[in-house]
């Protein structure tokens, strides 16, 4: 079983490596399966993560595509977030990341980034089941 979860964005970058610039009209559900299953070996994810791509879906034909490739991984979770994940989301998104300082003098400093519903919740996630989560999001709250 893998150790990881994977990020929205790591699942966004697969299938466009999978998807090589063709058109839409062009893929077809065992395509989009089979780079699924090849990706699945990378690692699990989680609800939300499945929920961020299926939001990339603008025609129904795309959001079937995606479902067939997002059907091929295990949701570490069971597709299942208790009362405890939000509590901890909550505490995630309560924690400011400190700031840092402005490379111009007197100019104010900028917080790293703000903190998304989505990144809590899966950080939350992740903590429970003990699992490091791959992403290449810079602003993702870690730790």
């Amino acid at each position: 079983m893998p150790s990881r979860v994977l990020d929205t964005n790591r699942l966004v970058d697969a299938w466009k490596y999978f998807r090589g610039g063709r058109h839409l009209e062009d893929c077809k559900l065992t395509d989009a399966r089979q780079w699924g299953k090849q990706y699945a070996e990378e690692g699990q994810i989680v609800r939300p993560v499945r929920i961020e791509f299926l939001c990339g879906a603008v025609t129904e034909h795309e959001r079937r595509l995606f479902e067939a490739f997002l059907d091929e991984f295990t949701l570490a979770d069971d597709g299942k977030v208790i009362p405890q994940d939000w509590d901890i989301a909550e505490k995630i998104a309560r924690s400011i990341r400190k700031r840092r300082p402005s490379r111009t003098r007197g100019a104010e400093t900028k917080d790293v980034r703000r903190r998304q519903l989505g990144d809590c919740l899966i950080e939350a996630i992740r903590r429970r089941l003990g699992r490091e989560c791959d992403t290449a999001d810079r602003g993702y709250p870690k730790g």
